[in-house]
């Protein structure tokens, strides 16, 4: 007579699920969240004029203020843009804690692909990567290294100042050679942000994913292998940065090898 034999479950194994469960929920909430903070921020610069701080300020207001009559369009678009995004933040919440866990060391990324996301949707619909942003992300990724999270604060400077000189001396030789301007200012500080978060040891493969997404998403919404025209960077910049920043810990660990 046989007998079913059944195999030891793993605890560590079934936390860790429920870690990238738990990651996945929040990301779908946090995500929400953020699309109302960027349509509040888009309204916001459409009506001012000027991506000052002051358009920041009202925009975290509105999306902090809970209205029983706000349009249920508020919480959820139909724009592809925006439910990719929080698809998007949610598989990244989910490796976050699946690599690090539920400890402190987990705040800070997560806060960092909050805020790719807002640059990324409001890059999207205006053209623009406000500063009350992307230097809010520089000055958290500085704070985060220093408090002993991240690369180191040293080297999280030198990301910072390599990441804006690297691509500023780019732009500059690029625009002289085809006569017309190739980044935005905003990109730039969105990329030394990014350099302060994972150090410039990371900024070539960030910008080797950011121009191949961008150059794959051209020819396929333009159905054609030689596109033209312009398109928003940003997000491709902060979708590449944001899947390095959740699979950091694996990546250390492969090169450990």
């Amino acid at each position: 007579m046989s007998s079913l034999i059944v195999p030891p479950v793993d605890a560590m194994d079934i936390g860790r699920h429920w870690l990238t469960v738990a990651g996945a929920a929040a990301g779908l909430l946090a995500g929400a969240w953020c699309l109302t903070f960027a349509r509040n921020y888009v309204q916001q610069l459409e009506s001012q004029g000027a991506a000052d701080l002051m358009c920041f300020v009202r925009a975290m207001r509105r999306s902090l203020r809970i209205s029983r009559n706000a349009d249920s369009t508020r919480l959820i678009d139909a724009s592809k843009w925006y439910a990719t995004g929080a698809i998007l933040l949610a598989a990244g919440y989910a490796m976050l804690c699946t690599t690090r866990g539920l400890d402190g060391s987990v705040l800070g990324p997560a806060a960092a692909m909050l805020m790719l996301l807002a640059l990324a949707l409001i890059d999207v619909r205006t053209g623009l990567l406000p500063d009350a942003l992307t230097y809010s992300l520089l000055g958290l990724g500085l704070a985060w290294a220093w408090a002993g999270f991240g690369p180191g604060l040293q080297i999280a400077l030198y990301g910072a100042l390599i990441g804006y000189g690297l691509l500023y001396g780019i732009c500059r030789v690029a625009g002289r050679l085809f006569q017309k301007q190739i980044l935005g200012g905003g990109d730039l500080k969105l990329y030394a942000a990014l350099g302060a978060w994972l150090g410039p040891q990371a900024l070539p493969w960030i910008m080797l994913a950011a121009c191949a997404s961008a150059t794959l998403y051209a020819m396929w919404s333009q159905r054609t292998l030689s596109p033209r025209g312009s398109l928003a960077f940003g997000p491709f910049l902060a979708a590449s940065g944001g899947a390095i920043l959740a699979l950091q810990p694996l990546l250390a660990a492969w090169t450990l090898r």
